[in-house]
């Protein structure tokens, strides 16, 4: 379908952003409710930030990057190669961790970490709490996550060694073709429920709003069948794609909502959706700034590694607040960067 024929659909995305936002907030504010001063302020805000972003990615910050990834040049594995060539053509790629990492040991301790997590009093009180009020759902209430933004974490936590390792590290920078920084790392407990109800946030279509291209990492710890919710991508929709004209992000500062399912059933190739049901210890790369989901477990929970990576451009902070790295397999002038 051309352009033209989505004429209607902004209207129907609004619908569902508008649904999300009722969802979350008791008493929403209509757009009259905000006086002229406030809208002025809120636009000339959005340009400004708009503005900042434009200038670190095309004259300061990622040029700069750019030229570290230069200067800085660093041999990739064979699998390595292969997950940015798969990247770069598809936007996702996966892999499983011992192809990628072998036995150096990162592995065993993070999924040693995601084991303790799994069955702490955390993930215990979550259940419970979404069982009992599911219902009352507005966000993302179905997953538990070990940390909390802004939380202090160790630079020798096993998750941020993992993240900063050159297995991956080098293998995102590759593609990315510039030295990245570290958005954050986690652990998510995916909760099940087989009772009736409706995707809430990213269970839904979107693209995720931190830079125009970024990368994420999803280590699945458990096997993932269609029962868990697994990851699902629409490979065409990152710039430059056949469907990257659909909804587009404006800037790297902010997107246009959640794309409601018969919106992407009526202009995106069923062949054309990557679902990642997986064996356990399986790496899922992926440029976010495409359309994906994910998360919506029905009869088996999710245990998730996650390990989030931005241009410097980016206008978001790092969502936790990482302690610098002293171990020296970690100790790279990459891995220093990625944590500035």
């Amino acid at each position: 379908m051309g352009r033209r024929g989505l004429a209607g659909c902004g209207d129907r995305i609004m619908e569902q952003s508008v649904k999300t936002d009722r969802a979350s907030t008791a008493t929403p504010r209509r757009k009259s409710d905000y006086s002229l001063l406030e809208r002025f302020r809120y636009r000339c805000g959005k340009k400004f930030k708009d503005l900042r972003f434009v200038l670190n990615r095309d004259v300061f910050k990622n040029p700069a990057a750019r030229r570290l990834h230069r200067e800085h040049p660093v041999t990739l594995s064979e699998a390595q190669a292969r997950v940015v060539q798969e990247l770069t053509s598809r936007g996702i790629a996966m892999i499983h961790v011992d192809e990628l990492l072998g036995h150096s040991g990162l592995y065993e301790a993070v999924a040693e970490a995601a084991d303790a997590f799994e069955h702490g009093g955390a993930v215990v009180e979550g259940i419970r709490r979404y069982e009992e009020h599911y219902g009352d759902s507005s966000w993302k209430e179905y997953i538990v996550r070990r940390f909390g933004n802004g939380e202090r974490v160790g630079g020798d936590d096993p998750l941020v060694r993992f993240a900063l390792c050159g297995e991956l590290l080098d293998t995102v920078n590759a593609y990315m073709g510039m030295w990245t920084r570290l958005l954050g790392v986690n652990l998510w407990y995916t909760i099940p429920l087989a009772a009736q109800r409706e995707r809430l946030a990213s269970q839904n279509w979107h693209r995720d709003p931190e830079d125009q291209s970024l990368v994420k990492v999803f280590l699945q710890f458990r096997e993932v069948d269609k029962g868990a919710g697994p990851f699902e991508y629409v490979p065409g929709s990152r710039a430059g794609g056949k469907y990257s004209h659909l909804w587009p992000m404006a800037t790297g500062s902010g997107t246009r909502g959640y794309i409601p399912d018969e919106l992407i059933d009526e202009h995106v190739e069923e062949g054309d959706i990557v679902t990642g049901t997986c064996r356990a210890g399986t790496l899922i790369f992926c440029d976010t700034s495409g359309f994906h989901r994910g998360g919506f477990a029905r009869e088996n929970p999710r245990l998730t590694g996650l390990f989030m990576y931005k241009t410097p451009a980016s206008l978001y902070d790092c969502i936790l607040n990482i302690d610098r790295v002293c171990d020296s397999e970690t100790r790279t002038p990459q891995a220093g960067f990625a944590l500035e």
